[in-house]
């Protein structure tokens, strides 16, 4: 009986695990033990007479009542078949319990926690657990193929902190939102969990829906090669205790979708669901607004605020505070490339449709228009612009070019020969016409001294495959 008490105190810290909520450590204590060590203590000569024997059941119900932070608990387990096997091999001996059709049920004063599987084995030092195993816990609904609660020993006394998941696994958060991997490890102690792809093509995949505009969801997918999530937990105005989703650290080739019209792409990321998607490393994020992309690649942090519905895109920074050309964000579409070193990017709802309603690019900030759409990358470049700071409203089209204080913005129409140098410049399209005028502001010049013309060499290099000169018109 003292075998089947320990046992079951594991069983109910599988169910515990499961939950990743309740921190409860099952131990053997010293009264256990020595009922473990009497059941399995056989002088030689009883040995001799029997290698194995076992004991067969149908039918198994138990039930247990204990004290856990002085809350009382009850746990029943049921069982359609059980085999209790004592063997000894090599000098040694051991004792196994296998359950078929097992389904465990824990309760307590607020809440129910129940698990099932086909079968179970247990040694004394393992639970594993075989065939459609599945659980509903505070987490919400989890299933998975096997599971398996390994032994650790601290302070020479057994505990199970850890749950291992392997096989089809898939979990239906209480909250909101589902995942599903191949093998999955968690800590119920920590409070977090390590989840895997299979290491070919199947990936960690994390999908939900988010409240968007009119409370419409905006459906998100995120998947990547291996995923860390931390977990939090907090009582609600019932007294109950909940657990959600409070960091998700996808490592290797992330990839994100959300509303199924923007994308990103990286090699780490990490979503808050309170705040949004952060990135480190190279990311690439796409717009998918038919029939063309429009393509942003950056090399530093990305911070998306997924509540205010803006990104923030940074270069990375040398030791003395610069960004290199060829590590500035950089935003490619049917008509050209822009680079800068920051760019902030606004979102707002058109007609249910989320869409980008202001982008600013800050800090050297480069255009190559092609002025018509071409999904031609070699198309030839048609018009140069060099301003500090760019503030373009997709919306209406419109343009505005700003310099820092002693500089000027430079724009160059290489086909109609035109060229501007001013403190601002706005580019304005007409609705009904689609054609485009540009007006000066404050000190503007029609043509570029030596200097700005030959910045502008240096920054575009035109005159490498075109010549151009800094001939003053006539």
């Amino acid at each position: 009986m003292k075998f089947y008490r320990s046992f079951l105190l594991l069983l109910m810290l599988f169910v515990i695990s499961a939950g990743g909520m309740l921190f409860f450590l099952a131990r053997y204590n010293q009264h256990d033990e020595v009922a473990y060590q009497k059941l399995i203590s056989v002088d030689d000569t009883q040995v001799t007479k029997f290698e194995s024997t076992k004991q067969l059941r149908s039918g198994l119900q138990k039930d247990i009542h204990f004290l856990k932070h002085e809350k009382h608990l009850q746990m029943r387990l049921k069982s359609d078949t059980a085999e209790l096997t004592f063997d000894r091999s090599h000098g040694k001996y051991e004792i196994v319990e296998q359950m078929g059709n097992v389904i465990c049920c824990l309760k307590d004063e607020d809440q129910e926690m129940e698990i099932a599987a086909d079968q179970m084995d247990y040694d004394g030092r393992r639970m594993l657990l075989t065939g459609n195993v599945k659980a509903d816990h505070h987490l919400g609904r989890l299933e998975a193929d096997r599971a398996e609660i390994p032994a650790e020993i601290n302070n020479k006394k057994l505990q199970y902190n850890t749950l291992n998941l392997d096989g089809t696994v898939k979990i239906d958060f209480s909250k909101g939102g589902s995942l599903s991997c191949s093998k999955a490890v968690l800590d119920h102690d920590l409070l977090s969990g390590k989840f895997y792809g299979d290491g070919s093509n199947e990936k960690v995949v994390y999908t939900d829906n988010l409240a968007g505009n009119n409370q419409e969801p905006i459906p998100l997918l995120f998947q990547s090669r291996e995923m860390t999530i931390l977990f939090a937990k907090a009582d609600t105005k019932e007294g109950k205790s909940k657990t959600s989703i409070s960091e998700m650290v996808g490592e290797g080739d992330v990839f994100i979708n959300y509303n199924q019209d923007y994308t990103a792409t990286t090699a780490k990321a990490t979503y808050h669901p309170e705040r949004g998607i952060e990135t480190a490393e190279e990311t690439v994020l796409v717009y998918k607004d038919t029939p063309y992309a429009h393509v942003l690649k950056c090399y530093g942090p990305v911070r998306v605020d997924l509540l205010k519905m803006e990104t923030r895109i940074f270069s990375p920074i040398d030791a003395n505070g610069f960004v290199h050309e060829d590590k500035q964000a950089c935003f490619e579409d049917g008509k050209g490339k822009i680079y800068a070193d920051r760019v902030l990017l606004k979102y707002q709802y058109n007609d249910d449709k989320l869409v980008p309603s202001k982008i600013v690019l800050v800090g050297n900030v480069r255009i190559f228009n092609r002025l018509t759409v071409t999904d031609l990358a070699s198309a030839t470049v048609l018009q140069y612009v060099l301003a500090d700071r760019v503030e373009f409203t997709p919306l209406t089209k419109e343009m505005i070019f700003k310099s820092n204080s002693g500089k000027k913005v430079l724009f160059f129409d290489k086909v109609n020969d035109v060229r501007v140098s001013a403190d601002s410049l706005k580019i304005i399209r007409d609705a009904a016409t689609k054609k485009e005028s540009i007006q000066g502001i404050g000190d503007v010049r029609f043509s570029f001294s030596d200097q700005e013309f030959e910045r502008l060499q240096r920054k575009f290099s035109f005159g490498k495959s075109s010549p151009v000169t800094n001939a003053k018109p006539i």
